[in-house]
């Protein structure tokens, strides 16, 4: 290992869940890893301080920030954050988004210009993931061309922003309140790289989004003329004095003539006062007219129509042909046609994303396909429209249709119980905060539930894709429900894996959609899908006529101000910014009010509502908030609006048409005269008109009740809509209202009367939610500010934060600190006298110390907690418990036991209809079952795990499938073995789930060395070879490796035998796998031992077993091995202990495959020795550390004793 570089190794595991595959990258603080993510099947950028780095509490404060940050960046433009934390051993980490590419630097010390339009392309995107930091209150502070990372995307250059490590949070963003957005350097430390650096950071004075946006102008500068303005100074100092003193950039020829020039020298004022303010601003000068010549059509929104076309509805009453659609979109209805088609004839899913702005016309092509797709044979179609209630634009619509049920809008509740008809249950499928606070393993509860709900709601739509084609098309993917979101994630990914004749076509604003924080896990997969399940189609218009080009150039919305104070607007020449305000050009009826005043006022009534306002609400407001000189001129003010671009009315919903301009309003609207009260009103009115409302809307009712002066009311609502979302596992949802609930609470202190809710309450809600969604860093940190907030007496509180910290311990593998963790709890709940929390974090203790190899340990406290939950006659806990000790029993060799404890179990969790734990238990029973030789009835407990698994997409359906197999062929069956093995194989590679294909590869390969059929198993191991490399799965490697030498010796390759062996070797030792190496020596030991026939004196497994006495899975091979020469020279005495012993290690690491060839050797040995022995057991152990025994290493018998 190199100095300073963490000590980490391919096949190294941090955090439980990031496999090392290998070095991608370093840099003065830390180094970068491509790391395979095991629990979300991803290659995953891991970036991991280095060890002197960890010792600076400043750097490991700064790495913290860009983790926090990035985690509330979900712009496409931005890499994505998956997540944050740090192991045991103090190993600071980051799992980011793995990109293919290079940066912008590479392509700038080329030194030569780069192409306009491709410049152009960067600007945008880089504009585009700026601009949302911006809105969140978030600065750069160091944006450069090493952190403008270059991708591709559907054949297309994509740009990320990556490092958001120094950046400066100019408000409280998400959960941060003042203790974690203290300062992290001194006042006057200035920060960012001095070619790129505004005169504002250089003198360390107060940073805004300006800063990011002069950082943008050099770089376009450097991007244009191929080299950076500075670039000839010697030292840092110089360029700093240059960037306070030099003026503003301007390019030279020949590039001086075009809107580069202008736009450049706007980005390098200077003065910030003075400057282009926002990425947002500088966006919407990049799309004025005048780079037209240089814009990409699919980067460019689509300039809305005059006049929208007609709605197509779908009811078949409605669905007229409309000849004005079909021949705009001939060549866009010919490709979905064609998609359908396929979608038909291969009973394969598809996936359709329309791209585009609202107005661009993806409504009315996606109704128009659909109208055709009606009448096309054995077709059912559903549509979501843009228009319908709340009620209507969820999953119960669609539920509805399928079922011929009609449902009352009441939200997913309905949803549940319309399931519970649908699959003849009894119980309720809602549940309480309390019942999940108390489970014994609450994160795992919310995340088994979640994704429980989400595949029952696909039944209905894949039981209908059995008997006829469906086409769903969905309206406005950027506004629907996170529910309804995640739904479509799984449900695509799903119908890859397990394929069927579903058409998916949705429409899109990526914009739009990347406003909304948190939504990329499930949109990306979407958005990024490619052939041959997917196409993405970007709908853009070209061809519009000159009154509409003309109208769009008039739009003048000031934006920044120069230095003589008048207004440039993205749109406006010079000479029309510097001739009169916008609203003074604008031509009102005579009012007793000023014209300015009633233009701002109106307007910003109408911002009050948000982006985008149903037109009914507008009349509502104008009906009974509006005084009457407002109401004089409002129409008026709306039409004039309308006409100079700042407002787009169409669909019955009344758009502003950039959303910088609606803040700006905002703002400006606390000036009018008595504000509190138009707040109140505001709020009042939206209530009572959204009988549903969004996620955004309940947010914007919350921010009119409290600028109203009614703190409380709006931290009621939000959190009301809070335990909602969480109530209908909406998590997404109950983790934006608990940011917004905590962000009032931290801001407004001391929280204000009515308001009963502690700050330690809220922050353990937000651990639970965050860890619910897999977002550990997160969650930790929310769990600690818990801890650190709560009352001295508050017990519950602390023991439930606690218990959290000890979950997400035990997700990382940080299993002595879970022990710490959930000790505290228990001394919590002890201290309240709460004894059913009390037990079942005992019996998580059990389960840890199991983890651990504590077997002993393990059964002394599931035995404590047992005996206390048989005084309690809790049917569920007892439940659990006994499953715990049922695991602990058959770890320990015991199984008899284990079994009487996993039946018990078992009967309650089915008799409770608890899916999630009636699947775990009988896949636990089998594996006990087959420990004790039990194999049928082991395969009978698999195969009912793998009915009610597979009908519930329950996570361990891979483990239940190798169970099926293992119990096969132990029995002998090798055909039916390879056959389930074959479909499973089939069934994961469609998912492309990289670590279970390895898995099935290796048991396939091991089935087919058993059947004798060498060539097919050479091709199964070489394959896993691959997949393991790739995934840095160094086990599963040294396990292929070695089982092709035992192929060599079957064809009698000598020389190939031990080449393999020693290739094993030399990986093993660099990898630093010490338990590896030790396998693989063991292996050359007992092959050559093989080969010269057991000479009677001679072996070196001893040695073996004193350098590793702490590893029971090399115990166990070369006990086995030691036995396999015991009973070669007739030491049948030492053979029988040899082989006890293998036996107890190989069940102290679960390694029950290994049982087959120990217990083959136990009756041939007994038999020698005239005992009496068990059933002979004739079949293999697939996935063994031995491979399977054919030829010349399978024993049929021994020479009789004596």
């Amino acid at each position: 290992m190199a100095p300073n570089l963490p000590n980490l190794k391919p096949g190294d595991v941090v955090a439980g869940r990031f496999r090392i595959v290998e070095i991608i990258g370093s840099g003065g603080f830390s180094v970068v890893y491509r790391a395979h993510q095991e629990d979300m099947n991803r290659f995953v950028a891991l970036k991991v301080l280095k060890p002197t780095a960890s010792h600076d509490a400043k750097i490991v404060e700064r790495f913290r920030r860009e983790a926090y940050f990035a985690s509330y960046l979900s712009h496409a433009n931005t890499i994505t954050l998956y997540d944050y934390g740090h192991t045991d051993t103090g190993l600071c980490y980051i799992a980011m988004e793995y990109l293919v590419g290079n940066d912008l630097s590479v392509v700038v010390q080329r030194h030569e210009p780069m192409d306009l339009k491709r410049v152009w392309k960067i600007l945008v995107q880089s504009c585009r993931s700026l601009a949302e930091a911006h809105r969140l209150g978030l600065v750069h502070r160091d944006l450069k061309p090493e952190n403008i990372f270059l991708t591709q995307r559907e054949e297309q250059e994509y740009v990320k922003v990556l490092d958001f490590g120094v950046s400066k949070a100019i408000t409280n963003i998400g959960d941060a309140g003042p203790n974690t957005m203290r300062p992290l350097t001194q006042e006057g430390t200035v920060f960012g790289t001095p070619l790129y650096m505004a005169p504002e950071q250089a003198m360390a004075e107060e940073i805004t989004p300006a800063v990011d946006v002069y950082a943008l102008g050099h770089i376009a500068f450097e991007m244009i003329t191929g080299h950076a303005a500075y670039e000839r100074c010697t030292n840092a100092m110089d360029v700093m004095l240059r960037q306070i003193n030099d003026p503003p950039l301007a390019l030279p020829d020949p590039w001086s003539g075009s809107p580069f020039s202008e736009l450049i020298t706007q980005c390098t004022q200077k003065d910030p006062n003075y400057r282009i303010p926002s990425a947002s601003v500088l966006l919407d000068n990049l799309m004025a007219p005048e780079f037209d010549a240089y814009a990409d059509p699919m980067e460019k929104p689509s300039r809305p129509r005059t006049q929208a076309l007609q709605a197509v509805a779908v009811d078949p009453a409605d669905l007229l042909d409309d000849k004005e659609v079909e021949e705009l979109y001939r060549w866009e209805l010919d490709t979905l046609e064609a998609t359908f088609k396929e979608c038909q004839s291969t009973n394969q899913p598809r996936l359709v994303v329309i791209r585009g702005v609202p107005g661009s016309g993806r409504s009315n092509l996606l109704r128009a396909f659909l109208r055709r797709s009606r009448g096309a044979d054995n077709t059912l179609v559903l549509h979501r429209g843009p228009s319908a209630e709340a009620s209507e634009t969820s999953l119960e619509t669609e539920l509805s249709v399928l079922t011929g049920k009609a449902l009352q809008g009441s939200g997913i509740v309905e949803v549940k119980r319309l399931l519970m008809e649908l699959y003849g249950e009894d119980q309720e499928l809602a549940f309480s905060a309390d019942q999940i606070q108390r489970d014994s393993r609450p994160l795992q509860a919310l995340s088994s539930m979640r994704d429980s709900l989400l595949a029952r709601i696909s039944g209905p739509f894949r039981a209908l894709a059995k008997r006829r084609t469906l086409v769903w098309g969905l309206e406005n993917l950027e506004r629907l429900d996170t529910l309804t979101l995640a739904f479509l994630d799984r449900f695509f990914r799903d119908l890859q894996a397990d394929p069927k004749p579903v058409m998916l076509v949705v429409t899109v604003d990526p914009d739009e959609l990347g406003q909304r924080t948190g939504l990329a896990r499930y949109t990306e997969s979407l958005l990024q899908a490619g052939r041959p399940f997917a196409r993405q189609m970007h709908l853009v218009t070209e061809d519009e006529d000159e009154e509409v080009l003309a109208t769009q150039r008039m739009q003048a919305i000031p934006e920044f101000v120069q230095r003589d104070g008048s207004y440039v607007g993205a749109g406006l020449s010079d000479s029309e910014a510097d001739d009169e305000p916008l609203t003074q050009r604008i031509e009102l009826d005579e009012t007793p009010q000023d014209s300015s005043s009633a233009f701002d006022t109106i307007l910003g009534y109408l911002a009050q509502l948000g982006d985008e306002v149903p037109l009914d609400l507008w009349k509502l407001v104008y009906a009974r908030i509006l005084s009457t000189d407002l109401i004089r001129v409002a129409d008026m003010v709306i039409h004039q609006a309308e006409k100079f671009g700042i407002l787009h009315v169409h669909d019955e919903v009344i758009r502003f048409s950039k959303p910088g301009f609606a803040e700006t309003l905002r703002q400006g609207f606390e000036a009018i005269e008595g504000v509190k009260a138009a707040h109140l009103k505001l709020a009042e009115l939206m209530q009572q008109f959204y009988n549903q409302p969004s996620l955004t809307q309940v947010k914007l009712i919350a921010s009119h009740y409290r600028r109203g002066g009614k703190s409380a009311q709006a931290l009621n609502i939000l959190m009301d809509q809070g335990e909602m979302a969480f109530q209908r596992l909406d998590l997404d949802s109950a983790r934006e209202f608990y940011l917004s609930v905590q962000k009032i609470v931290e801001s407004d202190a001391p929280p204000p009367s009515g308001w009963g809710l502690e700050e330690a309450q809220i922050w353990l809600r937000l651990g639970e939610v965050h860890g619910a969604l897999r977002e550990h860093g997160a969650a930790e940190d929310a769990l600690n500010k818990a801890m650190r907030t709560l009352r001295l007496d508050d017990r519950e509180t602390e023991g439930k934060a606690n218990k959290l910290l000890g979950d997400l311990a035990v997700y990382q593998e940080r299993y002595t600190n879970a022990l710490k963790f959930f000790d505290k709890a228990r001394d919590a709940y002890r201290v309240m006298g709460s004894n059913r929390p009390f037990v079942a974090i005992t019996n998580e203790m059990g389960r840890v110390a199991l983890l651990q190899g504590r077997t002993g340990l393990a059964e002394d406290l599931s035995r404590q907690a047992l005996e206390m939950a048989q005084r309690l006659q809790e049917p569920l806990l007892l439940a659990r418990v006994n499953r715990q000790l049922g695991g602990v029993l058959t770890r320990r060799g015991r199984f008899s036991e284990a079994r009487e404890h996993l039946k018990h179990a078992l009967s309650i969790f089915e008799s409770r209809a608890r899916d999630s734990d009636t699947v775990e238990c009988l896949i636990e029973l089998g594996q006990a079952e087959f420990a004790d030789a039990s194999y049928a009835d082991a395969q009978d407990h698999f195969r009912r795990a793998i009915g009610l698994a597979a009908s519930h997409h329950h996570n361990s359906l891979h483990d239940a499938n190798l169970g099926l197999a293992w119990a096969y062929a132990a029995q002998g069956h090798v055909a039916e073995a390879t056959e389930h093995l074959e479909q499973v194989l089939s069934r994961v590679r469609a998912n492309q789930d990289r670590q279970r294909i390895t898995e099935v590869l290796l048991h396939l390969g091991d089935a087919r060395f058993a059947a004798g059929n060498l060539a097919d198993a050479r091709v199964s191991y070489n394959g896993t070879l691959e997949l393991a490399e790739a995934i840095g799965l160094r086990r599963i490697w040294v396990a292929a490796m070695v089982r092709l030498a035992y192929l060599h010796l079957e064809e009698g390759e000598e020389p190939q035998v031990f080449k393999a062996l020693g290739k094993a070797l030399s990986r093993c030792e660099e990898l630093g796998y010490t338990e590896g190496q030790l396998q693989v020596k063991s292996h050359v030991i007992y092959i050559q031992l093989l080969l010269y026939g057991f000479p009677p004196s001679g072996e070196t497994f001893s040695g073996l077993l004193q350098k590793e006495e702490d590893s029971p899975r090399v115990a166990s091979l070369t006990y086995l091995f030691r036995a396999d020469v015991a009973a070669a020279r007739g030491e049948y005495a030492n053979a029988l202990s040899f082989l006890r012993y293998a036996h107890v290690s190989a069940a102290q690491v679960g390694d029950y495959t290994m049982f087959i060839p120990i217990a083959r050797r136990l009756n041939l040995v007994k038999d020698a020795m005239a005992q009496p022995v068990d059933p002979l057991t004739n079949g293999w152990g697939l996935g063994a550390m031995v491979p399977p025994e054919v030829g010349r290493r399978r024993f049929d018998r021994l020479p009789k004793a004596g």
